[in-house]
């Protein structure tokens, strides 16, 4: 009886190395997700963008989705914000002196593209736009003039899966 047992405890074992080996190998060349694991959206988050939209950094559908501050956040969050994308990544040259989004130069302007572009650097996933609670994904492209915000839908320089 102990051999019968012991059997049923090796086939339980090999079934999970079994299981978890095929979820491994469904993952994306990065370790990103695939499309049966994104994350469902809750209604506060659906009304949070301006149209529900898939995002994601292996999305089938894309829109253009970006990330920007909440309206009314305080300067000195925005500042924190800016401070925290530039130095994690963002490319902040855009918004130096003399670069095409300098202009206006305000901490709201300024910590907008960074933002953003932290966001689209780290594949549009969703905890890279939460900074603490400051930042809200919008479909509306926020560019003005030569300010070229990054995540369009034609703008392709953030999708993972085209580098795999």
């Amino acid at each position: 009886m102990a051999s019968f047992s012991h059997f049923w405890v090796l086939a339980l074992f090999l079934a999970a190395v079994l299981l978890a080996s095929q979820l491994a190998s469904s993952r994306s060349c990065d370790g990103g997700r695939v499309a049966h694991d994104l994350p469902s959206f809750s209604l506060a988050d659906r009304k949070r963008l301006d149209r529900p939209a898939l995002i994601g950094k292996n999305a089938e559908f894309d829109i253009g989705t970006w990330c920007v501050p909440e309206n009314g956040t305080p300067d000195p969050k925005l500042q924190a914000d800016l401070d925290f994308a530039c130095g994690n990544g963002a490319n902040c040259d855009p918004i130096k002196p003399g670069g095409p989004c300098f202009e206006p130069n305000t901490v709201k302007s300024h910590a907008t593209y960074a933002m953003n572009d932290y966001f689209q650097s780290h594949g549009k996933n969703l905890q890279a736009c939460n900074f603490s609670g400051t930042g809200i994904m919008t479909n509306q492209d926020p560019s003005y003039d030569g300010c070229k915000y990054p995540g369009g839908p034609k703008d392709r320089s953030t999708t993972v899966s085209d580098r795999c």
